[in-house]
């Protein structure tokens, strides 16, 4: 559904400039993470992780589309409900995003960003993720639409997503949010939370988590955390 919606936003907006400049291009990030690892003290082997690029087109000062292409485990789907297998090269997000005065609207395929962790890229990351993203239990990326607004410092982001990680499959949907703080120091406060529903069709089996596969459930999770 929101594919659909994101495809025929774009459309409009192409025919709304189309008399006018196509816009700005950008390579906004490579990333590419490096690992050389000894075994046996004889085996060297030398691979890259988390390696992405990020794309930017700047249709008019109001409106932008970002895209990221990377490994597709970096997308972070939920394991209990992504039945999907991770590809070398997947489209990780892809979505367009209207700017207002005090805040913007962002459709398609979207960070969650739940907590202060859950909304950096990797390329932030000092550490390996928490284990609430790195066993995916709680997911990074998902098919949604977002609302984030700014005033003084105050933030607040509220977005509706499918859940799944990529596509719907069982008409559930789930819910995310944050309020917070930040200053000029990048200073962060805030407090995030996450309600999410499925049908029981819709589970994949895990041994690590205690989850009923044949009922329909719910996800509840909240948190404060501070940077």
């Amino acid at each position: 559904m929101f594919k659909i919606v994101l495809a025929l936003w774009l459309l409009s907006s192409s025919s709304l400039f189309a008399s006018e400049s196509l816009g700005e291009f950008f390579f906004n990030e490579i990333h590419l993470k490096p690992q050389l690892a000894f075994q046996n003290n004889e085996d060297v082997a030398f691979s890259l992780q988390d390696a992405y690029v990020r794309f930017l087109w700047k249709i008019e000062s109001e409106v932008q589309v970002h895209w990221l292409l990377g490994e597709g485990s970096l997308k972070g789907a939920p394991v209990f409900l992504s039945s999907n297998t991770d590809t070398p090269v997947d489209l990780l997000e892809g979505y367009g995003v209207f700017l207002g005065h005090y805040g913007q609207v962002q459709m398609g395929l979207l960070p969650v960003g739940f907590g202060y962790e859950g909304a950096l890229p990797e390329s932030h990351l000092f550490f390996l993720r928490s284990p609430l993203f790195e066993k995916r239990i709680l997911g990074l990326r998902d098919w949604g639409v977002k609302f984030l607004l700014h005033n003084k410092g105050y933030y607040t982001s509220l977005m509706v997503h499918n859940g799944e990680g990529g596509e719907q499959k069982d008409n559930r949907m789930f819910f995310t949010a944050k309020w917070g703080w930040r200053d000029n120091q990048r200073v962060d406060l805030g407090i995030s939370a996450q309600v999410g529903f499925w049908q029981a069709q819709a589970l994949q089996p895990i041994s690590f988590l205690d989850i009923n596969s044949s009922k329909d459930g719910k996800l509840r999770v909240g948190g404060l955390y501070y940077h």
